[in-house]
């Protein structure tokens, strides 16, 4: 039954007037087949509503503007189901925060941290399809990664399992954008790596111990692995079908 309502709530555009005269047909057609069907509603052609209320508007509107962006905007939302699939992973920058660069601010100290994961590095977008400016509608890039990460991309020495989570941007002019993401640790860099990243964003103190090469230390706490988040965006919040 959910997934029904969920089917008629992608087919279905927004409320207004496409929803009301698709409401209707919907409800036309159950009457003229409630004789000969059983259980939950046909959703044969349910995919044909949003097509057939959209030809009734256009004939009695007689707009010729109606497919204008401005247009679709107002009466309803894209036939596609997913708008993007990006990368959120490290970008091997400090946060801005974190490195004490700053007047009036004291300098950034990590020598007695006994842990990788009290170090944030700044989570970037680093792969994205389809590339950023093909649904101009939506202006994602400035709001994602610090979204889904926003204590920063912390580096572990054992990877954690896989986790799933869901999450909702309201964006500029008020529209919601839905998203799910899966975050995995597929990404690993050595000691050296993680030094040469904490100089490069600026910072001058002492390196933490566990950063530092001991002849007693084993192997395995010269690797640091990063989590990666696998992210898609939609204006669609079906959240069952994305897990």
């Amino acid at each position: 039954c959910k997934a029904k309502y969920e089917a008629l709530a992608f087919c279905l555009p927004l409320p207004g007037p496409l929803a009301k005269n698709s409401w209707k047909i919907v409800l036309r057609y159950q009457q003229e087949k409630r004789n000969k069907l059983v259980g939950s509603a046909n959703l044969k052609n349910i995919s044909s509503l949003s097509l057939v209320a959209s030809r009734y508007n256009l004939h009695e509107k007689n707009n010729d503007d109606f497919g204008s962006p401005s247009q679709r905007k107002k009466y309803g939302l894209p036939n596609r189901l997913v708008d993007y699939f990006c990368v959120v992973s490290s970008s091997m920058q400090f946060l801005p925060s974190k490195t004490g660069k700053k007047k009036k601010e004291k300098k950034a100290n990590y020598s007695n941290i006994s842990s990788p994961e009290s170090l944030d590095f700044w989570p970037h977008i680093s792969d994205c399809y389809p590339p950023e400016n093909t649904h101009g509608e939506m202006a994602y890039k400035d709001h994602v990664s610090s979204f889904i990460m926003p204590g920063g991309c912390r580096p572990t020495l054992h990877p954690k399992p896989p986790s799933f989570s869901t999450f909702v941007l309201t964006m500029a002019d008020g529209t919601f954008v839905y998203g799910g993401t899966l975050k995995i640790y597929d990404e690993h860099v050595d000691a050296e790596e993680i030094k040469i990243a904490m100089r490069d964003s600026g910072y001058e103190g002492a390196f933490p111990k566990f950063l530092m090469k001991d002849d007693q230390t084993t192997n395995d706490s010269d690797v640091f692995f990063f989590p990666k988040c696998l992210v898609f965006l939609s204006r669609y919040a079906f959240f069952n079908l994305f897990r």
